[in-house]
């Protein structure tokens, strides 16, 4: 028995391994090595009142795996990316490609804040000379830019095939900051 191999859990997510064992303070979960792990009930979720059988059940099956063939899980972001994948807030470059080595577009980044937000409605009045709203970042856009978060380049266009640089990401994601304190 080890902690060293204990199982990562994230907030809302399934644990990675079988359960062996529930107690009201912890879980037992075989994670496929000699070693068994173990699970404090304080890191199954956020409410002090829920019971850990409530959450977990002797027997579960283990987490599924991420589809991606470009992402092992011996990769240093692989927990990164998985906790992504099942939030949705990023998606891979198709079903089976994550694309962990390619650089990320302008239209890109700004869907990612908004699948962050929820996807929320969008009823705007901005609008930006190559966006319709139609295409499958353009909500999303269309959202940022209500928000303030992006404001498109001088010419009128917000350029979503552009590779984003990190003064952009920067000043995004501070405004997505500022945008988050004032819908508090």
């Amino acid at each position: 028995e080890s902690y060293a191999n204990q199982p990562k859990v994230y907030r809302g997510a399934k644990i990675k391994g079988v359960v062996t064992g529930v107690s009201a303070n912890e879980v037992t979960v075989d994670i496929g090595t000699k070693h068994t792990g173990f699970i404090k009930a304080s890191e199954l979720s956020d409410d002090p009142s829920a019971k850990v059988e409530d959450l977990v059940k002797k027997g579960d099956e283990p987490q599924p795996g991420l589809p991606y063939v470009d992402v092992a899980e011996t990769d240093w972001f692989y927990d990164s990316v998985y906790y992504n994948y099942f939030a949705k807030t990023m998606t891979g470059m198709d079903e089976t490609h994550f694309g962990p080595y390619g650089q990320l577009s302008r239209a890109q980044f700004a869907l990612i804040l908004y699948r962050m937000e929820g996807m929320p409605t969008v009823e705007t009045k901005k609008s930006f000379g190559d966006i319709t709203g139609d295409e499958w970042y353009g909500e999303a856009v269309l959202w940022a830019a209500e928000a303030g978060i992006v404001t498109g380049y001088q010419n009128g266009n917000f350029g979503p095939a552009d590779m984003i640089t990190r003064e952009q990401m920067a000043v995004m994601m501070y405004r997505y900051a500022k945008y988050k304190e004032n819908s508090l």
